[in-house]
C-alpha cells in the first residue's frame, strides 16, 4: 500500500468468517451483537483500519443490525429482554473502545454503521432511530455523546428500496435525531412484476448460499414479507396472480447499470435519491461503496 500510495478508509464488518463460496443464509447475522465474539471481531476491525487508513483521515466499519428478527423466535421474554440489554451493552462497549483508539490517532475520525437490512433486529428508519433511542437511554451523558460520535448508520440503498423507503424523508430524520451517516452502500435490487413468466424466470436468482429476502408491494407501500424467494415463489404461486401485489423487490445487490427487460427491473432510481440527497447536503457522508455482485457470485 505505501509503494502504490493506497490506503483503506472503510471495512464491511457485517460478515464473521467465511462469505463466499459456502453456505451463510441467516448465519451472517452469526455471531451477533449480543455476543462477546461480535465484538471483539469489530474491535480487532478498528485497530486493522487504524494501521491502514490515511493520517488526518476517517476510518468506517460496517456492522449488521444488532441481530436477526428469527434469532428470537422460540425464546422466554427473559430471554429476549436478556438477549437485547447484551445487544445494546455491547455498542456502549465498542463506542468505548473507538473512544480509546481515538485516543492513540488523534488525528483520525473513527466510526462504525450500523446496516438497515430487511428481516434484521431493526430493517427501515423507523427502527433504526428506535434502536439508537434505546440505546442513548441506557447511556451516562458522556457515553451518549461518544455513541452519537461514534456509531452511526450504513445507509445500503438496496435495502432501504427494499422496505418501500424515500430517501429523502429518511435523511431528514437522521438529521433531526443528530444521528450521524457513517457510510453508504451504493447498491440496487431486483424488482419484477409477478406473473406467471416472471415467477419461474426469478427461480433462477435462487441459490443455496444467500438469504434473497422478498418484499411484496401493493399500491406503493410494502405488503407482505418473506425471507427467502422459495417460500415466497410457494406462496406466489399457490394464488391468484392478483392476490400477489403490484411488485415484487428481492435482496439481490445487481449491477448499477444493468438493464432488464420483461418485467423486471431494479431500484436504481433509490439510489438516484440518496445522491441527490447528497448534492444538497454535501456533508452528509463522506464514505461510499458500492456494493454489487459479481459475474463469479451470481446464479
Amino acid at each position: 500500500m505505501a509503494a502504490t500510495n493506497s490506503y483503506v478508509f472503510t471495512i464491511n464488518g457485517f460478515p464473521f468468517g467465511t462469505f463466499h463460496g459456502s453456505r451463510v443464509k441467516d448465519s451472517v447475522y452469526a455471531p451477533d451483537w449480543s455476543t462477546r465474539e461480535r465484538l471483539e471481531y469489530t474491535e480487532r476491525l478498528f485497530r486493522l483500519g487504524a494501521k491502514m487508513s490515511p493520517e488526518h483521515g476517517s476510518f468506517s466499519v460496517s456492522t449488521l443490525p444488532g441481530s436477526f428478527k428469527g434469532f428470537f423466535d422460540g425464546l422466554s421474554t427473559d430471554e429476549v429482554i436478556d438477549r437485547e440489554e447484551r445487544i445494546y451493552q455491547n455498542f456502549i462497549k465498542i463506542s468505548e473502545s473507538i473512544d480509546r483508539l481515538r485516543e492513540q490517532y488523534p488525528d483520525r475520525d473513527f466510526h462504525l454503521g450500523v446496516e438497515p437490512e430487511p428481516l434484521g433486529w431493526f430493517e427501515n428508519t423507523t427502527e433504526t432511530i428506535s434502536f439508537f433511542h434505546r440505546l442513548l437511554d441506557r447511556c451516562t451523558d458522556e457515553q451518549a455523546a461518544s455513541v452519537r460520535r461514534n456509531i452511526g448508520v450504513n445507509y445500503d440503498t438496496c435495502h432501504l428500496a427494499l422496505e418501500y423507503e424515500d430517501a429523502a424523508e429518511n435523511f431528514a430524520q437522521y438529521r433531526q435525531e443528530g444521528i450521524r451517516i457513517s457510510k453508504i452502500h451504493l447498491s440496487s435490487a431486483l424488482t419484477l412484476k409477478p406473473t406467471d413468466e416472471n415467477l419461474q424466470a426469478v427461480k433462477k436468482f435462487q441459490d443455496e448460499v444467500y438469504l434473497h429476502q422478498v418484499m411484496v408491494g401493493q399500491g406503493g407501500a410494502l405488503h407482505r414479507a418473506f425471507m427467502d424467494l422459495p417460500p415466497a415463489l410457494e406462496w406466489g404461486e399457490a394464488i391468484p396472480a392478483e392476490q400477489r401485489g403490484d411488485e415484487w423487490r428481492v435482496h439481490f445487490h445487481v449491477p448499477l447499470h444493468a438493464d432488464f427487460t420483461r418485467g423486471f427491473g431494479d431500484t436504481r432510481f433509490h439510489l438516484e435519491e440518496v445522491l441527490a440527497e447528497v448534492e444538497k447536503h454535501p456533508d452528509l457522508c463522506h464514505h461510499f461503496e458500492m456494493e454489487t455482485f459479481d459475474a463469479e457470485n451470481s446464479p
